[in-house]
């Protein structure tokens, strides 16, 4: 999904310089010349600056916003590869496999775990006897939970909370109306509406950003060479990220899924094929929709559609 859409985005996302400038760049280098002030003092780095020639002054004061616009740039172009690693698209190498193995694992477990309390909170609720207003939050609570994770468990197969949300949207149209997500999204982007694209593109932008976050904050480990407290605060920075992306997170994939919800049928119109009248022949011509625009395949389910009742 990430590189689908990722693709399909191009420049509806570019930011301005300004931004650029106080972004998370500023505040890695930031970071960066406090750890130095700290290792070799304010002081010396001034006599080392004023000691410099008047030209190679300026063409370093003219290079520092050029330095934190070219290394957001840098970041940017890193955001599928970014996000898939947050996502736990990782190496098939220690440590890798056994914090994916160990992540899996606790995920299938915390699952198992709200999926029996809302089990039994369900039943009760059934039955009439769910009275109690904490009880009642706490059902609407599980059923949030247990939205974030795939709806098919055998596709819970990534180690992270914002790997999972993203399956979870991936999945759910294959599921519910026979379109896989990944291969579907570049054509049904196309004809989204011009409020659906600008809401799903602010909802992309923040999970992106959010990631380069976590990402500047963990490179922002480096300085902690020249200061030791420059390592609690990148970490630090990088949890804070983490749980932000995780919001950011809900948010797009929530979006995702309202899109394909919404929009869906633009597809059948705009294949000039006849839409479906029943979720069982959704989900047959759904497939063959996917496989059509994956590889190519005909229609033999599909009659032409009718103009008028378009």
């Amino acid at each position: 999904m990430i590189s689908a859409f990722n693709s399909t985005l191009g420049s509806e996302l570019a930011r301005s310089w300004a931004a650029r400038l106080t972004g998370t760049p500023l505040a890695f280098w930031g970071l960066g010349a406090a750890a130095y002030a700290w290792r070799f003092g304010l002081e010396d780095a001034q006599a080392r600056f004023l000691a410099l020639p008047a030209p190679l002054q300026a063409a370093l004061l003219l290079a520092a916003p050029l330095l934190i616009v070219a290394s957001d740039g840098l970041a940017r172009r890193l955001d599928r590869h970014i996000l898939r690693w947050l996502e736990g698209y990782w190496p098939e190498m220690p440590p890798f496999t056994w914090l994916a193995r160990w992540g899996r694992k606790r995920h299938q477990q915390r699952y198992q775990r709200l999926e029996a309390e809302w089990q039994q909170l369900q039943h009760v609720f059934q039955q009439g006897r769910l009275h109690d207003p904490g009880t009642r939050l706490r059902l609407s609570h599980l059923e949030a939970l247990l939205h974030a994770y795939p709806d098919d468990p055998t596709h819970m197969t990534l180690p992270t909370q914002l790997g999972l949300r993203l399956r979870a949207a991936e999945t759910r149209p294959l599921l519910r109306y026979g379109l896989d997500g990944v291969i579907c999204w570049p054509a049904l982007w196309m004809v989204l509406p011009e409020q659906a694209r600008q809401d799903v593109a602010a909802a992309w932008g923040d999970l992106s950003g959010t990631a380069r976050l976590v990402f500047w904050a963990l490179l922002g480990m480096v300085w902690g060479t020249w200061a030791w407290w420059a390592l609690p605060v990148a970490l630090g920075l990088a949890w804070a990220g983490y749980r932000l992306a995780l919001e950011a997170t809900d948010v797009f994939a929530t979006q995702v899924e309202t899109t394909f919800a919404v929009h869906r049928f633009a597809l059948y119109d705009a294949l000039g094929l006849q839409r479906p009248t029943t979720a069982e022949e959704e989900r047959q011509l759904g497939a063959a929709l996917t496989a059509h625009l994956w590889q190519g395949t005909s229609f033999p389910l599909y009659a032409p559609s009718d103009k008028k009742q378009a």
